[in-house]
């Protein structure tokens, strides 16, 4: 069994090289695509969605690592093309029924993960961040230097 996964962050590659990289994780075996998905509700930010997933999803064979920071991600996974072999992230602070989202997830096959503001857990697992709300960790900690 193994105990830790590579899940690089897509977040911040450029878009316009985007084929090569995904091409580069696939000849180096990576093995999750982990997508952050923010709505500007839940998170300041808004980075990527539902049609940037489908598109990864039907661009290559890497699984991938759904990190919805958004209100009511029960309310939105619907719209969100994942299955087995996939992780999906819900936050527990960004929903009165986190339950309802992770049996949803679970469901359909892809392993729920419940996200927490400063990290994210499943039974057996554990996945560390580096972003915290939306913000790059190195900001994050630039942002904790100054106060």
């Amino acid at each position: 069994m193994r105990n830790a996964a590579i899940s690089p962050s897509l977040m911040c590659a450029d878009i316009f090289d985007l084929r090569r990289i995904i091409d580069g994780f696939e000849s180096e075996g990576i093995e999750y695509l982990h997508i952050d998905v923010m709505d500007g509700q839940f998170v300041p930010n808004f980075c990527l969605g539902t049609d940037y997933c489908r598109r990864m999803k039907a661009g290559t064979d890497i699984p991938l690592d759904i990190h919805l920071m958004v209100t009511e991600p029960e309310k939105k996974l619907g719209a969100f093309p994942f299955g087995p072999g996939d992780i999906v992230s819900a936050h527990y602070e960004s929903t009165p029924d986190v339950r309802a989202a992770l049996e949803q997830i679970g469901e359909r096959g892809a392993t729920p993960f419940l996200a927490m503001l400063h990290g994210a857990f499943a039974v057996g697992a554990l996945c560390g961040g580096a972003w915290f709300r939306g913000i790059h960790f190195n900001a994050f900690l630039q942002h904790l230097s100054a106060a």
